[in-house]
């Protein structure tokens, strides 16, 4: 399946932003360590750069595979969720209502292809570039001539047996201007111009045949052409390249110094090395480890005033714990955010079946009627597959993400009927009973839109009628979801300045019909003429979240600390946005909305058929 270009473009810009503080903080380390050994400032950058090809998600993905799967919740701890929301400042592009963010998503588009057209131009060019650069060096390499014996064939077996290298480097003769330099990354070979021997004493010679044999004891080319990859895919990113000369500053500093260990001194070094850059021509190619490189001129000083200080033993430990804190995070923010699974009560009803069941689509979508009746009959007249999916796994809509457009704005009439069981159905709860969210969700829908307290005992109890919703989806519009997670725009309905205004209920109304209940909350909700009312009698805060989380489409959590038992009557247009309830609640109830974003787990969509009609 071709993935939803707007759902990579976010998690693009989350690898950018991630793999950006990365480096920043690589530079913060190397700038810790800036008077300890080469080596360890080049493995900092060169960790840095590999990080632009190994996405964080990659990582939290393993350690959610590895974790004890649980059952999700809506609130995520406090430091978790604060990493994930500065870990993917991307997460969440779209609008509030499923409309919007249809709309949203299709204007996204062209400007994605049209990045997207230029990001392959700028890699192409980069390509090209090297391309014939290479072939530059391709050439003087092919008209090297082998050397098996001689002074520079002496010196170079002399220098390998001190690295420890038993397999043979060859040694080719150039009469090319270029610097001398190892080229290749799997059999590397050392270029030697011809001439250049003649100009140096043999304690310079062997000076710069170390710091070559070095260049491949370190795998220097290899890890060049790594870096150049990135360029080549990252090549608008400024601090990419910037990373590059650092990378080969680096690279060359280690290799100095592992001269000077030998016992090299200084100063013949650093005469030998303006010789060959006087004498020579530098490599056009990072990945062409040669005895130049870098800022000559700093490089002189540094070799002349060799002096790294060993590594303390705390920085050892920072530097380690640093290193195991970039593969082990986003590991631990995986294991701490484990795949969400269905209750137990959802897998009981795993096998559950509708007897009977029809999803037709409508052409307009003027109003939502929906009833639930106790003989085993669901039934909703203007529903979306978004928020049919979102009743399936005991969701609001906003978590469900991905998709085609059409979940959004297709609306269907969706019936369905079954024999009442047992195990499908459930008492409606007494006063003074619990309830879970999704029972109060229940109950508020129910009497929402009847317009009064129904007239029936029991309801379907919610993990049936979501595992009979999740099937029949599987079944017959080949619905394919998968578990994920997103920073997620939500509300909270909090008290404003100047305290409540809200009016305890005084009389509960008893259920009429169901003989000595009193029913928690009476709800009715009316569309006329495109503004929309709420008469919630006898209600808690929650009860009027839940309403305004379906106004928004985000949910809205109820941060009041209220506890009593009030009546609301909320009258507002049908499209207010938040900005506007915000107004009409402090006006009236003296409450607030205030936004915020919280990881959340979501469902996306990969795949599901439009249904046709029965």
């Amino acid at each position: 399946m071709i993935p939803n270009l707007d759902t990579a473009a976010r998690f693009a810009g989350n690898h950018l932003w991630q793999s950006t503080l990365t480096a920043g903080a690589a530079l913060a380390l190397a700038a810790l360590l800036r008077k300890g050994e080469a080596r360890l400032r080049h493995g900092i950058w060169m960790a840095a750069s590999l990080k632009f090809f190994v996405p964080f998600a990659l990582l939290v993905e393993l350690g959610r595979r590895v974790a004890t799967p649980h059952i999700a919740h809506d609130a995520a701890e406090p430091l978790l969720a604060t990493v994930l929301a500065i870990g993917q400042p991307f997460a969440q592009l779209n609008g509030t209502h499923p409309a919007a963010q249809a709309q949203a998503a299709q204007a996204h588009v062209p400007w994605i292809l049209l990045l997207a057209l230029f990001w392959a131009a700028g890699a192409l060019t980069v390509l090209i570039v090297w391309m014939i650069r290479w072939r530059r060096v391709r050439a003087v390499v092919r008209n090297g001539v082998p050397q098996h014996s001689g002074r520079e064939a002496e010196t170079l077996r002399t220098a390998q047996r001190a690295a420890s290298i038993r397999r043979p480097i060859p040694l080719l003769l150039s009469h090319d201007s270029m610097e001398p330099g190892v080229c290749g990354i799997i059999r590397p070979a050392l270029l030697w111009p011809a001439g250049i021997s003649a100009h140096l004493e043999d304690e310079q010679l062997a000076a710069i045949f170390a710091h070559e044999v070095w260049h491949v004891l370190r795998r220097d080319n290899l890890l060049a052409f790594l870096h150049m990859c990135v360029e080549a895919v990252f090549w608008f990113h400024p601090l990419v390249w910037w990373m590059g000369a650092r990378l080969m500053e680096e690279r060359e500093r280690a290799c100095d110094e592992a001269v000077l260990r030998l016992g090299n001194e200084p100063a013949r070094y650093a005469d030998a090395i303006l010789k060959a850059c006087r004498f020579c021509v530098e490599s056009p190619l990072a990945c062409i480890s040669g005895v130049s490189g870098s800022d000559l001129k700093q490089r002189m000083v540094r070799i002349m005033n060799a002096a790294t200080v060993p590594l303390s033993r705390s920085r050892k430990l920072l530097l380690a714990a640093v290193a195991m804190a970039a593969i082990a995070g986003p590991i631990a923010v995986g294991v701490l955010h484990p795949p969400v699974v269905q209750a137990d009560e959802a897998q009981q009803f795993a096998n559950l079946r509708f007897d009977s069941v029809s999803l037709t689509p409508i052409q307009s979508a003027d109003q939502t009627f929906f009833i639930l009746q106790h003989d085993g009959q669901f039934t909703d007249l203007n529903i979306t597959m978004k928020e049919l999916i979102a009743m399936a796994y005991g969701v609001k809509p906003d978590r469900i993400l991905g998709g085609p457009d059409w979940i959004n704005t297709q609306h269907f009439k969706f019936e369905a009927r079954w024999t009442p069981t047992p195990e499908t159905t459930s008492k409606i709860p007494v006063p003074d009973a619990p309830r879970t969210e999704t029972q109060v969700a229940v109950d508020t829908a129910a009497i929402g839109a009847a317009g009064h307290v129904p007239e029936f005992p029991h309801i379907p109890a919610s993990g049936a009628l979501q595992a009979m919703l999740r099937n029949f989806l599987v079944e017959h519009v080949a619905l394919k979801v998968r578990d994920d997670s997103a920073v997620l725009p939500v509300y909270e309905l909090v008290v404003a300045n100047g305290g409540s205004k809200l009016t305890p209920t005084h009389e509960p109304q008893e259920s009429p019909g169901v003989t000595g209940v009193r029913m928690k909350t009476r709800v009715e909700a009316r569309n006329i003429n495109g503004n929309q009312s709420y008469s919630i009698t006898n209600g808690d805060p929650h009860i009027l979240c839940e309403n305004l989380t379906n106004q928004l489409g985000h949910q809205v959590i109820d941060k009041t600390g209220l506890t009593g038992r009030y009546d609301f009557e909320l009258a507002f247009p049908a499209h207010a946005d938040a900005d506007q309830l915000a107004t009409i609640l402090r006006d009236q109830f003296g409450l607030d909305l205030q936004s915020t974003q919280q990881p959340t787990r979501v469902y996306a969509v990969d795949s599901v058929n439009l249904p046709q009609t029965n």
